[in-house]
């Protein structure tokens, strides 16, 4: 009898140790992780206009996302066209900006990206597919002779 309040507790434990290791916790999205394929794609826009740039198709399977927004934009935000369901970036630059922007768009499955829900040794819902990553160089151009890049 003496030894079986040792083996049970010992019992008691082991079970809570695999059954926390069960227990769902959360993944942060780490970029340095991540599969990416990158297309770079260099775009020009007249100085007060708009740019609007329609995202490739393997951009547009799931929601795509800015991960890097433009540093001299007035104007820089993913819009979805409700008559052809696809996917445009806009961008227009802040007032007086002339030079080089940049934007950065990844288009990840809904968990990838937002925070993920994982399960300890129990098996894990992680997607492991590469996710795709737009960059765009935008140059604002002026619009007269004398204005310069600032």
């Amino acid at each position: 009898m003496k030894n079986l309040f040792p083996k049970s507790v010992l019992l008691l434990i082991a079970l809570s140790i695999s059954l926390s290791s069960c227990e769902k916790f959360d993944f942060e999205h780490d970029d340095d992780q991540e599969e990416w394929q990158t297309t770079t794609v260099d775009l020009t826009v007249a100085y007060g206009q708009t740019l609007t740039y329609v995202l490739p198709s393997n951009m547009t399977m799931e929601t795509p996302v800015i991960s890097a927004q433009a540093t001299s934009s007035g104007k820089s935000e993913l819009a979805k066209e409700a008559a052809t369901g696809e996917w445009t970036y806009q961008y227009t630059a802040k007032e007086g900006f002339v030079g080089t922007d940049k934007v950065v768009i990844d288009s990840e499955t809904e968990t990838k990206g937002h925070g993920k829900k994982g399960h300890g040794n129990c098996g894990t819902n992680q997607d492991d597919d590469e996710g795709y990553r737009l960059v765009l160089n935008i140059n604002a151009q002026a619009s007269l002779p004398d204005q310069i890049k600032k």
